[in-house]
């Protein structure tokens, strides 16, 4: 442990993100105290920490509103084929099937 100032009234306990700690001399018998940084219990989050969980709560409304988006494509897909199955299944479909096969070929 160093001194500081060079009169030794403060001594250096330990460096915060930004700051430095000091404790005064007449109370060396508080370091003890001060072997983790006063705050390892308070909740403190890192930088780090903070942009890693801003980021997962991004990443949860986005998947959340993807998979809102998904349902709703999915259910806009289903009334078509809702629709499309009577079309298809029916007698004018069917018996016009072969001119489509004649149309498609001379498209091509």
């Amino acid at each position: 442990m160093r001194t500081f100032p060079a009169n030794g009234i403060l001594d250096y306990t330990f460096s915060g993100l930004l700051n430095r700690f000091y404790i005064a001399s007449e109370r060396e018998f508080m370091l003890s105290r001060f072997d983790s940084p006063p705050n390892c219990f308070d909740q403190f989050l890192s930088f780090t920490e903070l942009s890693a969980r801003k980021q997962v709560q991004d990443l949860e409304k986005q998947l959340a509103r993807e998979t809102e988006h998904a349902a709703q494509v999915n259910k806009e897909k289903m009334m078509i084929e809702e629709q499309l199955t009577p079309i298809l299944s029916s007698n004018s479909w069917r018996l016009t099937a072969p001119l489509r096969a004649i149309r498609g070929k001379f498209k091509k």
